[in-house]
């Protein structure tokens, strides 16, 4: 897969991953998340299309109109987002949106998102604003205090629960959800692509063809429904079930292999494993 140029992902794709030196790959629409590998250079997504995360040395991406999300790691130099979208860069000394350490606010028109290093203290959304991811030490985005439940309309794409807040519900399309510590469950409806469980979070149900579930240290447990294409467990995460045409993995500790059945597609495994990529059809991993 180290020669592939270009992969085309048509409608309702949620993920590809591009070996070192991948120079492109075209999502058409609805397709929601790249990860390109350290050389790759650059993306470009349809209309719809609502991640990007690019590793580091990847140098540029850009957004057809209603993207909605953008993140760069270490040494990645700038972000367009076409029109309909937030202009943002992450040069030092930006002056429209910045995103280096200690950056305290950021304000964006409808439909625009952003993503905060550390330290990072507030966003503001104006009406209709899709998402606001926050690295760790950033403050959450602003909830009123004790707020229990959240609901996000269609295309609304994320959301973060501060501590105690109990529930999120996400309507068709909507895309991600973050609970922090205590927050106790979620329910995604159908075409919800992603969720994210912090420490002492403890379960996750998503409809069929939602795509990813993510466990943060100590989270124990995560069932995907038909469809279901990819699990990553985090340090200390125990456990995924996967149930029908969706693969199983168990990682226990001193656990020495994954076994993928046929149809699985994807299984990353965090400290100290380094890569797994299954092509079409491929049965096991070890």
């Amino acid at each position: 897969s180290a020669n592939i140029r270009l992969v085309t992902l048509d409608p309702e794709a949620t993920a590809v991953t591009l070996d070192p030196e991948a120079t492109a790959v075209t999502l058409d629409p609805e397709a929601t998340a790249v990860t390109l590998d350290p050389e790759a250079t650059t993306v470009s997504l349809d209309a719809e299309a609502a991640a990007v995360t690019l590793d580091p040395e990847a140098t540029a991406v850009t957004l057809d109109p209603e993207a909605t999300a953008v993140t760069l790691d270490p040494e990645a130099t700038a972000v367009t987002l076409d029109p309909e979208a937030a202009a943002v860069t992450l040069d030092p000394e930006a002056t429209a949106v910045t995103l280096e350490p200690e950056a305290t606010a950021v304000t964006l028109d409808p439909e625009a998102a952003v993503t905060l290093d550390p330290e990072a203290t507030a966003v503001t959304l104006d009406p209709e604003a899709a998402a606001v991811t926050l690295d760790p030490e950033a403050a959450a985005v602003t909830l009123d205090p004790e707020a229990t439940a959240v609901t996000l309309e269609p295309e609304a794409t994320a959301v973060t629960l501060d501590p105690e807040a109990a529930a999120v519900t996400l309507e068709p399309e909507a895309t991600a959800v973050t609970l922090d510590p205590e927050a106790t469950a979620v329910t995604l409806d159908p075409e919800a692509t992603t969720v994210t469980l912090d420490p002492e979070a403890t379960t996750v149900s998503l409809d069929p063809e939602a795509a990813a579930v993510t466990l943060d240290p100590e989270a124990t447990a995560v069932t995907l429904d038909p469809e279901a294409t990819a699990v990553t467990l985090d340090p200390e995460a125990t456990a995924v079930t996967l149930d029908p045409e969706a693969a199983a993995v168990t990682l226990d500790p001193e656990a020495t292999a994954v076994t993928l059945e046929p149809e699985a597609t994807a299984v990353t495994l965090d400290p100290e494993a380094t890569a797994v990529t299954l092509d079409p059809e491929a049965a096991a991993v070890t």
